[in-house]
């Protein structure tokens, strides 16, 4: 089928799988609603290569203040990092923030250059700091912007087209609580995760290791584990 390319006719669409005619039963802002909960899903849930921002990279002074806000790095639409690493070394390996404070607590052997990252709340935490003229080299995955009625399109539904429209019905559930349907698009969504996360991964081994990585949620305030 033709994929809707506005976001009324994403409505729409959402609406004749549905199957509810009724505007007072299904408003049309419980259809934006499900619109919305399928980009929040989507962006948890999938590793899409083409939800992935142009590299960042840092050039250390040696006076920073860690940790520090990746605003100031110009990544402000942060959804979860790909790869950290200083520029000629091997990709820093991902931790939880209870897990830095561990690894900063227990480990008093030098080590000669970064080793291990933490993103909390937008402020990244390195371990242990670079030096002077370390180059900081970021790989990130943008969080996808809403439908809304000036954006027709984002990312997930000019390529993950499929994976939208079952997100989005799956999200529909208050509506149709006792729907057989919703088992059978669950079962496809995961099918659809699955295979868009595979390819992905596949893609990104031929450049570089597979790390754990560590989405970021909410808007906690995080510990000043390192102060200069």
């Amino acid at each position: 089928m033709a994929w809707p390319t506005t976001t009324a006719g994403w409505q729409d669409l959402i609406r004749e799988w549905l199957d509810i005619d009724d505007e007072v039963a299904v408003p049309d802002a419980a259809l934006a609603t499900f619109l919305d909960m399928a980009v929040d899903s989507l962006n948890v849930d999938i590793e899409s290569l083409a939800a992935e921002a142009p590299p960042v990279g840092y050039v250390c002074t040696g006076t920073e203040v860690w940790p520090m806000d990746i605003t100031a790095l110009g990544i402000d639409d942060y959804n979860r990092m790909i790869l950290v690493n200083a520029e000629g070394g091997p990709a820093m390996e991902a931790k939880a923030i209870n897990e830095m404070i561990d690894l900063i607590a227990t480990n008093t052997t030098p080590v000669a250059a970064p080793v291990a990252y933490a993103v909390q709340a937008s402020q990244l935490y390195i371990w242990p700091l670079p030096v002077k003229d370390t180059v900081i080299q970021i790989r990130y995955s943008r969080k996808i912007e809403y439908l809304s009625l000036t954006v027709n399109s984002n990312v997930y539904t000019l390529n993950h087209q499929s994976a939208f429209l079952y997100a989005a019905l799956i999200a529909a559930e208050p509506y149709i609580a006792e729907d057989e349907r919703l088992d059978v698009w669950r079962t496809l969504y995961g099918g659809q995760v699955e295979t868009i996360n595979l390819t992905a991964k596949k893609a990104r081994m031929g450049s570089s290791p597979l790390l754990r990585e560590f989405s970021v949620y909410g808007g906690r305030t995080s510990t000043n584990l390192f102060k200069n």
